[in-house]
């Protein structure tokens, strides 16, 4: 939220990028990748901020080819007698303590039966990529140039160095393009 504000492209496009960094450690073409543990603290923002983020970024990460599954960080409240969390941890959950299901809940299963029920895939095409060096640790400096595609309306890939020579691979994820940091 510091680096980029509640409805920066940095924060909304974060599980895309955190996605699409997956499928680069992995040669596998059409291999699933799972979206674990995303989600935002009512410490970082209101209730109508957080709702919106929740829709935004669920209907972002489905627009990646291969996404097999969402966790929302986390499942449940946690239980305020356990001691030894940080406070932001304790109301982190779609469900309370008590498995009653809370507003942001109902609205991330609306949004997830949304996207099931569609009639169109709202996966896009990336046929730019961003080629990430084999030795570079993926900071946020590496995330910018692919939020930066994003403001441009490219809605890009990443490989890794090593992949990016790969014709055969780079064909079968439709990548056309490599812009190098």
């Amino acid at each position: 939220m510091e680096r980029y504000g509640k409805a920066g492209t940095g924060t909304r496009h974060l599980t895309e990028y955190m996605l699409e960094l997956a499928k680069a450690y992995n040669r596998e073409v059409d291999r699933p990748v799972w979206l674990q543990e995303f989600g935002v603290s009512t410490e970082w923002m209101g209730a109508a901020d957080r709702d919106d983020y929740l829709v935004a970024a669920t209907e972002i990460s489905a627009s990646v080819d291969g996404l097999w599954g969402i966790t929302w960080w986390c499942s449940h409240d946690v239980e305020r007698s356990l001691t030894g969390f940080v406070e932001l941890e304790y109301d982190l959950g779609l469900l309370t303590v008590d498995n009653e299901i809370k507003s942001l809940g109902h609205r991330f299963r609306e949004v997830v039966t949304a996207l099931r029920n569609a009639s169109a895939s709202p996966v896009v095409s990336r046929t730019t990529a961003v080629v990430l060096p084999d030795e570079l640790t993926p900071d946020l400096e590496f995330a910018d140039t692919f939020f930066t595609l994003i403001d441009r309306g490219v809605r890009p890939a990443i490989v890794l160095a090593s992949a990016s020579r790969d014709a055969g691979y780079l064909r079968a994820r439709g990548i056309e393009e490599l812009v190098t940091v």
